[in-house]
């Protein structure tokens, strides 16, 4: 393809060929054809010549250029074995495994790190844990420290309280005994003095008004309406309270009253009776009211402390004949049967219909339920029931404010002053038996009863004594007065004396009322 000769097969036939007779090919053909292939061959030959000088050539140039290539290559390679030999580059065998090694430390170091992060964690978790159970039990402890001390504060206050009130009453008891002792002896020897000049009043006559009339005859008419003022100061009560002005008169005939001399008769079978001389107070603050806020029953010991500390007129007057005059060497031990219950006696139960559930109205009391009601009576009968003032110290009840509960016996809720309900009650002395408050008007109904229910106890078990039929009247006497102040608890009111000559006797009487909170 590279040669320049030309093809001898590819030869022009010339006019001067074609004018001749015959051609050589024409003549000897096979010899054309020899020619023919020769000349291919030939041809043939030559190319393949020039392809071998061109790829001679060019093997040429590429050696030429691989020699100069070799010939930098060893240049560089000189370079790189100095920069070897000083120490400028290193293997990359070494790199790679120092890389390695690099790489397993990197990653054990982040495996320790993420272990101390999350032992870290957990630690700071258990120390706030354990600081929230520490302040916990702090303030657990600081709350329980504070309930105790407010619990015994209150039980301290309480106490306090009860003997704060049992003391005013026993020093009123005392000051008014004194005065009446005072004051009799007075009146005894103005009577034995004036018993000549005195002379009829407009008043109506009886024992106790002749003893004031006779030192007022001197009076001067202006004063009268200024003196008949002095009776508004005196606490109102029930009648045969005022024993110095008024003598009760008795039927011994009637079934109430044979009722009540079979419950004495079955305090004398009593087997056993400790002797009256043992009981100092029995006779004169077991029979009255009691104004302290202690219970008013027998059996407990706050409970005697408070129906012993204070009495009624009935029972503290010297005009009153009630309390039992027997030795104190008067001791009567004789075997008989046991003494019955109180609430299993004929008398009782009579006064339990008559008395007792009409004035306290249990079965209307809108605070107790039907098993309460029933407790309440029990505990009455028993001496077990405890009345005591509300609390108004202390955190919980200046939240809670109990004195404006409504009264567990009459619904009573105003929240007047003359209204708070101040006191309340319990049927045990148990610290978590339920309290029922009570406003003044129930208080009082309360206190009558028990104080009536106090007495029954004393002479069921013997301590008033009964043996002849005059100690026996006076405690029939003694019950008839209790019943007839349940009744004015009942009515919620009471009577004063209206006369002349009064004013002696005003602070006395005021000072033994049985019930100073009744106005």
């Amino acid at each position: 393809d590279l040669t320049t000769i030309p093809d001898p097969r590819s030869r022009s036939i010339t006019p001067s060929n074609m004018d001749g007779a015959s051609t050589p090919q024409q003549q000897h053909p096979e010899l054309s054809d020899e020619v023919a292939t020769l000349s291919s061959k030939l041809v043939q030959a030559i190319n393949h010549q020039t392809t071998l000088d061109d790829s001679l050539s060019e093997t040429q140039a590429e050696l030429e250029r691989a020699r100069e290539q070799i010939r930098s290559m060893e240049v560089q390679l000189d370079k790189q074995r100095e920069m070897l030999v000083g120490d400028i580059w290193i293997r990359r065998k070494s790199v790679e495994a120092e890389k390695t090694n690099l790489l397993s430390r990197i990653a054990e170091e982040k495996r320790l790190r993420l272990e101390a992060e999350h032992e870290k964690k957990r630690i700071e978790q258990e120390l706030e844990n354990l600081t929230t159970e520490l302040f916990e039990e702090a303030n657990n402890m600081v709350i329980s420290a504070k309930e105790e001390s407010r619990k015994e504060q209150d039980v301290v206050q309480r106490k306090n309280d009860l003997l704060k009130a049992q003391l005013a009453d026993t020093e009123g008891l005392l000051k008014s005994q004194q005065e009446q002792l005072i004051e009799l002896k007075r009146v005894m020897e103005q009577m034995n003095a004036d018993r000549d000049d005195q002379t009829a009043t407009t008043t109506p006559s009886s024992p106790g008004y002749s003893k004031f009339d006779a030192r007022e005859d001197d009076t001067p008419t202006s004063e009268i309406g200024s003196q008949s003022g002095l009776s508004d100061l005196i606490t109102p009560s029930y009648p045969t309270s005022f024993t110095h002005l008024l003598q009760p008169i008795l039927r011994t005939d009637i079934n109430a009253y044979q009722d009540f001399a079979n419950l004495c008769e079955t305090s004398r079978r009593a087997a056993s009776r400790p002797p009256s001389g043992t009981h100092p107070t029995l006779g004169l603050g077991l029979i009255g009211s009691s104004v302290s806020a202690a219970s008013v029953g027998i059996h407990s010991s706050a409970s005697t402390a408070s129906l012993s500390s204070a009495g009624s007129p009935a029972a503290s007057s010297t005009f009153s004949p009630q309390t039992p005059n027997t030795p104190a060497s008067a001791h009567s031990v004789a075997p008989s049967l046991p003494i019955p219950p109180l609430k299993d006696t004929k008398f009782y139960k009579r006064v339990l219909a008559e008395d007792i559930e009409p004035t306290l109205r249990l079965d209307s009391a809108p605070g107790l339920s039907w098993l309460a009601r029933r407790s309440v009576i029990a505990a009455m009968s028993d001496g077990s029931l405890v009345v005591e003032p509300v609390p108004t110290t202390g955190t919980y009840a200046m939240l809670s404010k109990p004195q404006f509960y409504p009264c567990s016996l009459c619904g009573e809720s105003r929240k007047d002053d003359q209204y708070l309900r101040r006191y309340r009650f319990r049927t045990s002395e148990n610290s978590s038996s339920q309290r029922y408050p009570l406003c003044r008007y129930c208080l009082n109904r309360v206190r009558a009863t028990c104080d009536f229910l106090g007495f029954l106890r004393i002479v069921k078990d013997g301590h008033w004594r009964t043996d002849d039929d005059d100690s026996e009247k006076a405690a029939w006497e003694e019950s008839v007065r209790l019943r007839e102040n349940m009744f004015w608890t009942r009515i919620g009111g009471g009577v004063r004396p209206i006369m002349q000559g009064f004013q002696a006797h005003t602070h006395s009487v005021v000072e033994k009322s049985p019930r100073p909170s009744r106005d």
